[in-house]
């Protein structure tokens, strides 16, 4: 397939920076050697660390060790060249969070003197059903990102009703994807997956800074019926406020180091139920139901969706832009405009 040919996602705009971002990343999927092949970062894009000190300390030492995308740095350097370090993601997911970082710019009205709502969630996850490594990209970004300023600041501006299912819904993502690489017999210290202990390790941070800010909380149970490998079926019930656990739960069943791994957890494998042949998070539905209950539609009688661009500032009309500008201009010139039309991306300083 050429590159001409890859797919443009059917949820932009006809005039889309979403889009034009997306579709760039896109092509990606002719080369799925180099997509799927782990790189080196030379630093996190966010802070290690949420201790104030130890923050600025690493800030410190990041200036001092600036990052030039791999001139000079080892950025984007094959991780089999470097194989005790720490943070390396496929190339993909390196791309795809550049990409989300810039989708989270365009829908940001402080980058362009105006006031909207940021409303941006993620439906990569389950339109790349039935591609195990896409998914698995989808879920190394998703953990970077989760780690910013710019999810804090898209976190802080929803109402919690909307938070709290979406917070739900990351985790259940997660949960699906080491249930699938489970089934398929990817999870251990050997797997061809081999970020797994890093990925895991921020998403249990990230569990733990939910559970602190009262955004995934324990007590909400659900029930299931599972289909096991030998044709019965069990019922298992569980509760996603213990994300943290169930994590470390898979870790400790395959024996995966999960660095900086919290020691106040034994037994987390206990909570977890036999291997299944199915989803046993009910994934697929919840993202139904929040699709359902926090979706948007174009027009009377439409889908409820999410995950398209109707907040990113790229696909407004001029008069739409001037309308909630502070200044009552487009922050877009003709030149500008034109060229996203043509399929050219914004850039940020």
């Amino acid at each position: 397939m050429s590159l001409s040919k890859v797919p443009r996602g059917a949820r932009w705009a006809p005039v889309s920076g979403s889009a034009n971002l997306d579709l760039a990343y896109r092509q990606l999927w002719n080369k799925p050697d180099k997509a799927y092949a782990y790189v080196c970062w030379c630093q996190p894009p966010f802070p290690e660390s949420d201790d104030e000190d130890e923050g600025k300390e690493k800030e410190e030492e990041k200036k001092e060790n600036d990052c030039d995308g791999g001139d000079t740095c080892i950025c984007g350097k094959p991780a089999q060249e470097q194989p005790d370090y720490k943070w390396i993601t496929t190339y993909a997911c390196r791309r795809k969070f550049m990409c989300q970082v810039d989708m989270a710019r365009i829908r940001d009205p402080a980058n362009f003197d105006m006031y909207t709502f940021n409303d941006h969630a993620a439906r990569d996850f389950v339109e790349a059903n039935g591609n195990w490594r896409e998914q698995w990209v989808v879920c190394e970004t998703l953990s970077f990102f989760l780690q910013t300023d710019l999810a804090a600041d898209l976190l802080e501006m929803g109402e919690v009703d909307t938070i709290i299912p979406l917070i739900r819904l990351v985790g259940r993502t997660v949960l699906a994807m080491l249930a699938q690489l489970e089934r398929q017999h990817r999870l251990g210290p050997d797997s061809e997956v081999k970020n797994l202990g890093l990925i895991m390790s921020i998403y249990i941070k990230t569990a733990r800074n939910m559970q602190i800010n009262e955004l995934l909380n324990d007590g909400d149970e659900e029930t299931v019926e599972l289909k096991l490998p030998d044709g019965s079926t069990e019922k298992y019930t569980f509760d996603l406020g213990k994300l943290d656990e169930y994590i470390l739960g898979y870790a400790e069943r395959h024996s995966i180091t999960v660095p900086d791994a919290p020691q106040d957890v034994e037994g987390a494998a206990e909570e977890l139920p036999a291997r299944t042949v199915e989803d046993l998070w009910n994934t697929a539905e919840s993202f139904r139901q929040y699709e359902s209950d926090q979706g948007t539609t174009n027009g009377p009688g439409e889908t409820p969706a999410v995950g398209g661009d109707r907040y990113d500032i790229t696909t407004w009309s001029s008069a739409e832009r001037r309308e909630a500008s502070f200044n009552k201009r487009d922050p877009f010139s003709k030149k500008e405009i034109a060229a996203l039309k043509l399929g050219f991306m914004l850039g940020f300083e």
